[in-house]
């Protein structure tokens, strides 16, 4: 797995935690709120946010992780392998269907149905309180989890073996060279001994010891 796409898989997930935070903030006590309040407070209420939603961070991030998810889907589907790539793939397709997918076909009506609506209106009060508080809310609860098993699943993704390609091929080569270096060493160790040359023996713990220095450096 490169750098780079190790930086856009961290930055995904912290992206992913803050708009499922929002969404958690929503349904959790935001909605509720709004239906408490006297008169068409509510519905008033949600009709500003959801016009200044689209100036401010949240709509960037929104947005952004729809296509930082479709290269994550690309990425995990064709550039890795194993259990690492099928994670990174679903957290990108769980977004994109569970997140995105949801607020276009769901949330996104509901809230066009109600910005087209008078607040002081019988029919108003009667679609606030008996569809749209109820349903919006399950739909934007659908959207919370859908990021929080995205960051999930990408946390499990880098956490497997396969995910992280780059590191078990250096401590592969790093164990390789290791065993040469002892089975070709003490084989010459071996002879020196036998031959009873001691100066060999001292080229052999010169040549370990500076093997060691690069490691730890």
């Amino acid at each position: 797995m490169s750098t780079a796409f190790v930086f856009l898989i961290q930055f995904a997930i912290l992206a992913y935690a803050l708009v499922g935070g929002v969404f958690l903030a929503f349904s959790d006590f935001i909605m509720r709120a709004l239906a408490m309040t006297s008169g068409h407070g509510g519905v008033e209420a949600m009709q500003v946010i959801n016009r200044e939603v689209f100036r401010w961070v949240f709509m960037a991030l929104f947005l952004g992780l729809a296509v930082v998810s479709l290269v994550i889907v690309a990425y995990g589907a064709f550039a890795l392998t194993g259990t690492a790539g099928t994670l990174i793939m679903l957290a990108g397709l769980c977004y994109l269907i569970g997140c995105f997918g949801v607020t276009v076909f769901f949330n996104v009506p509901m809230n066009e149905a109600l910005a087209g609506m008078e607040m002081t209106g019988a029919n108003t009060r009667d679609y606030w309180f008996q569809t749209y508080v109820p349903r919006w809310i399950f739909w934007n609860s659908v959207r919370m989890m859908a990021c929080a098993v995205s960051a999930a699943l990408l946390l499990f993704g880098l956490g497997s073996p396969a995910g992280n390609e780059d590191g078990a091929s250096r401590s592969s080569f790093l164990i390789v060279r290791v065993s040469d270096i002892i089975n070709h060493y003490e084989t010459a160790c071996l002879r020196a001994w036998l031959a009873k040359d001691n100066s060999v023996c001292s080229n052999c713990r010169r040549l370990v010891l500076e093997f060691l220095n690069r490691v730890v450096d």
